[in-house]
């Protein structure tokens, strides 16, 4: 929930330089298939503002800079990255990740998170929550499973049970 309204997402949200790359992402030529995503987070890092995030859970509050923050509920997103290898869909709580980076060192984390071996980078603090609410200065932009929303504050919750899959 933003200011664009009520919204609801399946697998993958994000605010930070991950989000605007999906925002530019889609405006490259299609030719480039699969490396428009790199292309764009290329083209978007060096100029995207470090925020100063304040992001509050049911258990904590959290205030630090970061480069992006990932909401995910399930494992994969874009084509088969493992951005949250310890999501699941069935637990009824969002895998929260935090990445503090030096934007040059940024790039060599877009490999680790492809294959889901970001977690042991200390740039990335992983957390849980069935609820947030994420505030960043200066604003961020938002996706949701792969559109783009509009731009940070965002707060959500769990709803459990909201799917019902027949495999």
């Amino acid at each position: 929930e933003g200011a664009w309204g009520r919204r609801h997402f399946v697998n993958v949200a994000q605010a930070g330089v991950g989000a605007a790359a999906a925002e530019t992402a889609p405006r490259l030529s299609r030719r480039l298939g699969s490396a428009r995503y790199p292309i764009a987070f290329a083209g978007r890092l060096p100029r995207f503002p470090v925020g100063h995030i304040s992001l509050t859970t049911e258990k904590r509050t959290l205030e630090t800079d970061a480069l992006a923050v990932i909401l995910a509920n399930a494992q994969f997103f874009a084509g088969g990255w493992n951005v949250a290898p310890k999501a699941t869909l069935i637990d009824g709580r969002l895998d929260v990740q935090i990445t503090n980076t030096p934007k040059t060192r940024a790039p060599a984390l877009v490999p680790k998170v492809v294959k889901g071996t970001h977690l042991g980078d200390k740039a990335v603090r992983r957390l849980s929550a069935a609820e947030f609410d994420l505030r960043v200065e200066p604003a961020w932009p938002v996706e949701a499973d792969g559109d783009f929303l509009g731009n940070t504050d965002i707060r959500g919750r769990v709803v459990p049970a909201a799917i019902n899959l027949k495999i």
